[in-house]
């Protein structure tokens, strides 16, 4: 059985930042890289981060479309996510207040600054694309419905007229 694994959400100590992709997987495939110590971000941190002496964190709930955790640092420090970076599907929270400032970690996840404290985080995946489509969809339905039911009317109409007709003979 595996048992060197991170677990779905940690702190790590420090990071580097290194923009090209390339030298990116070369870092990621050293054998002296320790993802669980540092982080390999594309571009620098907005806020300056330390290494926490003391943090956890817990996953509360997960599901295929979001994950929630329950964090908790004594500095404000980097949070690293398990969950693939794809910025136009997942939206981050920390204590259900939306944060702009997620970072691509180790070439494939992400990781936000968590500042000092327990937090909530949440990842929750609300691609802006899915709720238009969404929108499009409930419009079309509907319209074939109404389609469908001024069809049936018209129809009723042109039998009742019918049957009215035929009954003043």
């Amino acid at each position: 059985m595996f048992k060197n694994y991170l677990p779905r959400g940690f702190f790590v100590n420090d990071y580097i930042v290194i923009k090209d992709e390339y030298k990116r997987l070369n870092e990621i495939n050293n054998p002296n890289f320790n993802p669980a110590v540092t982080a390999i971000l594309e571009r620098e941190l907005s806020e300056k981060i330390d290494k926490p002496d003391s943090s956890y964190a817990k996953v509360i709930d997960f599901n295929p479309n979001s994950i929630k955790y329950e964090v908790y640092t004594n500095k404000q420090a980097l949070f690293v996510m398990s969950e693939a970076s794809y910025p136009p599907g997942w939206k981050l929270y920390i204590d259900n207040k939306e944060q702009t400032n997620h970072y691509r970690t180790d070439h494939a996840i992400q990781s936000t600054i968590i500042p000092e404290g327990n937090h909530i985080v949440e990842l929750k995946f609300e691609p802006d694309s899915y709720a238009n489509d969404l929108k499009i969809s409930y419009a079309s339905v509907s319209i074939i419905y109404l389609i469908i039911l001024s069809s049936l009317l018209f129809d009723n109409r042109r039998k009742l007229i019918s049957l009215m007709n035929q009954n003043k003979k």
